[in-house]
């Protein structure tokens, strides 16, 4: 399989085979209720506003070293009472966060 293209902005790929290739297909900018995430309770108050639906989910946030948040990745939604979960989904949308 050939290698796809790299989108503008996209991280270069090394040299090797890879079984997924995943790219960020919306971005949206929303305000977090944190400015700095070390906890668990600063990641649930960040985010308090994601979870209004009756059914379950997972997004990552991505911080710098001194916590301060960078990137919401994921956003994987599921049924009433579970969700799957990529990591390979996961790192893919982390790797290319600016930071």
């Amino acid at each position: 399989m050939a290698a796809a293209a790299a989108l503008p902005g996209d991280t270069t790929a090394p040299a090797g085979e890879y079984l997924v290739r995943t790219t960020v297909g919306t971005e949206a900018k929303k305000h977090l209720g944190a400015k700095v995430i070390k906890t668990a309770a600063d990641a649930a108050a960040a985010t308090h506003y994601l979870y209004r639906r009756a059914v379950e989910r997972l997004d990552g946030i991505v911080t710098d070293k001194d916590g301060k948040p960078l990137a919401v990745i994921g956003g994987f939604k599921g049924a009433l009472a579970q969700t799957s979960i990529y990591p390979s989904t996961l790192i893919g949308e982390a790797v290319p966060v600016p930071h």
